[in-house]
């Protein structure tokens, strides 16, 4: 079971340079239909261009600078999501 980080979180990642990130969502698709974990936005300058999104996957992650709220519809949503990636892994 993976711990999926909620949403808000700051992150950086393996590749490329000390940019930070923030997630913004969850299973993306590339423009060649591969699914991710997660979407993301450049930190702190967010969404400011329409199509300045970065797909990434959980164990790309380095390092966790900020954590994101853990609110009780999260953890419900992470059972959920879990299941969901339990069942296409079969």
């Amino acid at each position: 079971m993976k711990e999926f980080w909620p949403i808000g979180t700051v992150v950086k990642i393996l590749e490329g340079e000390a940019a930070k990130f923030m997630i913004v969502g969850y299973f993306p698709q590339n423009e060649k239909g591969e699914q991710r974990d997660y979407v993301s936005v450049r930190y702190p300058m967010g969404a400011y261009n329409n199509n300045v999104y970065f797909f990434f996957n959980h164990e790309h992650i380095k390092e966790v600078i900020f954590e994101g709220y853990k609110s009780e519809e999260f953890k419900a949503f992470l059972q959920i999501m879990n299941r969901l990636v339990a069942q296409e892994e079969k």
